[in-house]
């Protein structure tokens, strides 16, 4: 669990303890799981399965931000293109009058999108070949749990802009000890 200093850290451990349980019973006992605590009030989970390349893939994010190859609004852009696809907290290619909707390719053509439009000059071409292969992968893996691809990939992209925003305001403070 992860959360603003002024949090109630009682409500941190809680939501540790929860997280280490929706590892545990959700997601299938190999797997990391997640909670955000943001300042608004909002939370945001996430989890997967240690084989299942969702942490290739926010590493991959992770270090294309950090190098600059990514945009740091790209993970906000890839929540921003998928959000309108969700209902209801579910999936909307679980309603019965979308039986034809193809989730996973949806998720590919919104990611493309997104790193076409936020990477770097020149980095389009090298950021697809490095990050679409780990989409699919994550998708085809998805594919074989309970968690809809759409939440998933949401959550992902909301925890590694999280970790991104909050790494980049630490690289203002000062060095402790000076």
């Amino acid at each position: 669990a992860i959360a603003h200093f002024k949090s109630p850290l009682q409500d941190v451990v809680r939501a540790a303890r929860a997280a280490e349980k929706r590892a545990k019973t959700k997601l299938g006992r190999a797997a990391v799981a997640v909670s955000l605590f943001k300042r608004s009030g909002e939370i945001t989970e996430w989890g997967c399965q240690w084989e299942s390349g969702g942490l290739a893939l926010y590493e991959a994010i992770a270090k294309g931000l950090d190098s600059g190859t990514l945009s740091s609004k790209f993970p906000y852009r890839v929540c921003q293109l998928l959000e309108p696809y969700l209902t209801n907290r579910t999936g909307i290619s679980q309603q019965s009058d979308a039986a034809d909707f193809d989730e996973s390719e949806i998720i590919r053509r919104e990611f493309a999108f997104a790193i076409a439009r936020q990477s770097a000059s020149g980095q389009v071409k090298s950021n697809e070949e490095t990050l679409m292969p780990l989409v699919d992968a994550y998708l085809k893996q998805q594919a074989k749990t309970e968690q809809t691809p759409l939440f998933s990939l949401i959550g992902l992209c909301t925890t590694v802009a999280f970790a991104h925003r909050t790494k980049s305001e630490d690289s203002t403070l000062p060095p402790k000890g000076s």
